[in-house]
């Protein structure tokens, strides 16, 4: 999970799939988180305009589709 600038990395990330997912910092300026598979391809993108809120709802339902429920959850 890339993030942008000044993000907190451990913040962006929800601990329930902190054993499936790193997060790294953006090197340049961009509002865009960037979910990027093993083999380098970019699985997911939203612009973060949206507010911490959304962006962290954003996160989640991303990361479940792209990475499997949360940790503890069994998908329905």
């Amino acid at each position: 999970l890339v993030l942008p600038p000044g993000s907190d990395p451990d913040a962006a990330r929800p601990a329930e799939w902190a054993d499936r997912v790193d997060t790294a910092t953006a090197a340049g300026p961009t509002r865009t988180v960037v979910l990027v598979r093993p083999d380098a391809y970019i699985a997911w993108a939203a612009d973060t305009g949206a507010g911490a809120d959304g962006r962290a709802a954003a996160i989640r339902t991303a990361l479940t589709e792209w990475c499997g429920p949360a940790a503890g959850r069994v998908a329905p």
